[in-house]
């Protein structure tokens, strides 16, 4: 890859370690200082701790399960509210930070493998087509008619349009602006809360094409991955102007031992279409980058069963917008 970081003077400060106990843990979001961390295994179990992670506080979302068909539970905040999702269902529930009870069901939903609240009533949702199962992007709100809108053109397919089409999904409620970032290519969208285009843009790896092969399975429906995929892009953060992606590629003249030791974050202003900078967050115990989210001065990331958190120095603030 005939790439080159840029890799300032510590940009980010690592500050503080703690152990979650279990990897089932994943962050939530985030609402007035406080960072919320969600458990696939005990969906109505939270845990929010303050920006520096020493003073811990526990929820419990009031529900009753037994009267929700969930299968698998995802949890999201975005201030006043949070959501649980379910898009195997489909079902989702809102309810309130202030009394974590669930007050208000958002009828009408499609199937979705992704969601991403945008307000009190809309969700940003990727979806599969009925037709042909490929990924595909829209906007589902209950008072509006229909009720989801499909962008069918924001993903493009390459090879299946399924897995090639992968990535993660994010929205930042102070830019205003919904980004997917390409897990297996160097391409990130970002889009307005209408989920019409804005803009395409890329990361500075030079890999435009996915390396993937897929096959259909006999019941001629279902699809799989035939050779071993190359992943690009593994994680990613938004808050505000500044992209922040967990890259898999190595660049030009950048040390085995930093590859072995850190996982490697660069940054974008998806304002002004640019590059930014690199830098490393360090291994844990674990190898393994579960999540991230930047809020205000810090980013957080969640490695194994530890939270880890950086704070960002004036060589990146000064970019925030």
């Amino acid at each position: 890859n005939p790439f080159i970081r840029r890799y300032p003077q510590h940009p980010a400060e690592f500050k503080k370690k703690i152990d979650l106990g279990y990897n089932s843990f994943y962050i939530a979001g985030e609402s007035d200082g406080r960072i919320y961390m969600a458990n696939y295994d005990y969906p109505s179990y939270i845990q929010s701790y303050n920006a520096l992670l020493n003073d811990k506080r526990e929820e419990k979302i009031l529900m009753d399960p037994k009267k929700i068909p969930f299968k698998m539970i995802s949890t999201k905040i975005q201030s006043p509210y949070f959501y649980l999702t379910d898009g195997s269902v489909p079902i989702i529930l809102r309810g309130n930070l202030e009394n974590w009870k669930v007050d208000r069901e958002l009828k009408g939903s499609p199937y979705f493998t992704i969601a991403q609240p945008i307000d009190s009533m809309s969700i940003a949702v990727r979806s599969n087509s009925s037709k042909n199962m490929q990924n595909m992007l829209g906007i589902f709100n209950q008072d509006s008619v229909p009720k989801t809108k499909f962008n069918r053109s924001l993903l493009q397919k390459q090879v299946d349009g399924i897995f090639d089409t992968d990535g993660v999904l994010l929205y930042s409620a102070v830019s205003k602006k919904m980004v997917y970032v390409h897990r297996y290519r160097n391409e990130f969208i970002i889009a307005d809360q209408k989920g019409n285009l804005i803009r395409r843009g890329h990361t500075i790896d030079t890999i435009s094409k996915v390396k993937m092969k897929t096959s259909k399975l006999k019941e001629g429906k279902r699809f799989a991955m035939s050779t071993p995929s190359y992943v690009v892009n593994e994680n990613a953060a938004l808050s505000g102007n500044l992209l922040f992606v967990n890259s898999k590629v190595k660049g030009k003249y950048e040390r085995d031992k930093l590859w072995e030791t850190c996982f490697i974050i660069d940054v974008y202003d998806i304002e002004r279409n640019t590059y930014l900078l690199s830098f490393p967050v360090f291994h844990t115990a674990s190898k393994q980058l579960r999540s991230i989210m930047v809020n205000g001065k810090y980013l957080y990331a969640v490695i194994g069963t530890d939270l880890v958190v950086y704070e960002l120095k004036n060589k990146l603030l000064k970019k925030l917008k």
